[in-house]
């Protein structure tokens, strides 16, 4: 289910101005929080994180896009969160290492359900009758 992710040149602006040039990241799969996913998803390395999340998780109809966070998934299992504030130019090199690699927009994990745990009573020197 891994993909690679490719830096791509996108088109020059139309005088052509090699310094006008925009970059976009081309990411093979990209996993929303409902389990279904994207392919060949282009980010835009001149806007944030935040902002390529908000338009992900908006045209994919998931609303509140504060809960989330985007996270890479590499081999070996490593996980990198993205921050919102930072360019996803910050990003690029990571994207772009030649290994494959997985982008998941997932709960932050202050917002992931958790089950109660049990409360061992004799801790709070608590008898049950």
């Amino acid at each position: 289910f891994v993909h690679t992710v490719q830096v791509l040149n996108c088109v020059e602006n139309m005088e052509g101005d090699p310094e006008a040039e925009m970059f976009s990241i081309e990411v093979k799969k990209l996993v929303l929080p409902d389990g279904s996913t994207r392919t060949d998803v282009l980010l835009d390395t001149e806007r944030t994180v935040r902002a390529e999340k908000e338009r992900i998780l908006r045209e994919a109809e998931i609303p509140y896009p504060i809960l989330y966070v985007m996270t890479v998934h590499g081999p070996n299992r490593s996980r990198e969160v993205l921050e919102d504030s930072k360019f996803v130019e910050a990003y690029a090199e990571i994207l772009a290492g030649g290994a494959e690699y997985v982008i998941h927009i997932e709960k932050k994990s202050s917002q992931v359900e958790r089950p109660p745990r049990a409360v061992n009573p004799q801790l709070f020197n608590i008898s049950l009758k």
